[in-house]
């Protein structure tokens, strides 16, 4: 037969008994019930979700995803340019710069390679910056709607939509 052994009013494990003396916290498994379930009185109760803090979780996923994106690179003009922080900050330098930028400036893309830099380049990867980061909070906004109106929150699937980053493309 089998037997759930009970600790602390909760199912620990199952087991195959000969008799529900082998064990003083032993209980017939026919009346239902899982590992993690709660015993009480001779009947078992499945575990209370806390789902605020399971949406809590999934958008702290979903933010921690985003933010590993927003650093995976945009492209433009067929190549990938970095987006971290300092990168933007340089990229920003030389939209500004316009009209100034040095006759014959390289730019280092992420693959390794060089790129003649010019305004209209310049211009191109702030668009494309923008583009991204509009795509890339917009879409953690839908799925944190999608976790926040589902019954079962666990299950919404935060890995998968993203926008492609440099990394995707090497794999």
């Amino acid at each position: 037969m089998r037997a759930h052994i009970i600790e602390n009013d909760l199912i620990t494990n199952t087991i195959e008994v000969e008799s529900l003396d082998f064990m003083p916290n032993l209980v017939d498994a026919s009346i239902g019930g899982y590992i993690g379930w709660s015993y009480k009185d001779g009947q078992v109760f499945p575990p209370v979700v806390d789902l605020d803090k399971v949406r809590k979780e999934k958008w702290e996923s979903i933010e921690s995803i985003r933010d590993k994106i927003q650093t995976g690179g945009y492209k433009t003009s067929n190549k990938w340019f970095h987006s971290d922080t300092v990168s933007r900050s340089q990229q920003i330098g030389l939209l500004l710069m316009g009209q100034n930028i040095p006759s014959g400036l390289m730019w280092k893309t992420m693959d390794g390679s060089f790129i003649e830099m010019t305004p209209t380049l310049a211009q191109s990867i702030f668009q494309s910056a923008a583009n991204h980061d509009s795509v890339l909070f917009n879409y953690a906004e839908l799925l944190r709607q999608q976790v926040d109106i589902s019954e079962t929150p666990w299950e919404v699937d935060v890995e998968a939509g993203w926008p492609e980053t440099f990394q995707d493309t090497q794999a």
